[in-house]
């Protein structure tokens, strides 16, 4: 997963490059966490990326997203 990472921290649909989707994100981010708290290596800069790209979810989210 680490390799599909963008920059920004996201996840795209299916290429690192891609812009990041902020549902895929959270999901990329949960099973990164969920990784790590079953005993699989996770390295920490990506998951710090990941969580930082979650603490500003707001700002990825798309104006064209319908908000209900």
């Amino acid at each position: 997963m680490r390799a599909l990472q963008n920059p920004d921290g996201g996840f795209g649909f299916w290429r690192r490059g891609e812009a990041s989707h902020p549902y895929v994100s959270i999901h990329a981010a949960h099973a990164l966490e969920r990784a790590k708290s079953k005993g699989f290596e996770v390295p920490g800069d990506t998951l710090d990326r990941a969580r930082k790209y979650l603490r500003e979810i707001d700002q990825h989210i798309p104006r064209d997203y319908r908000r209900t």
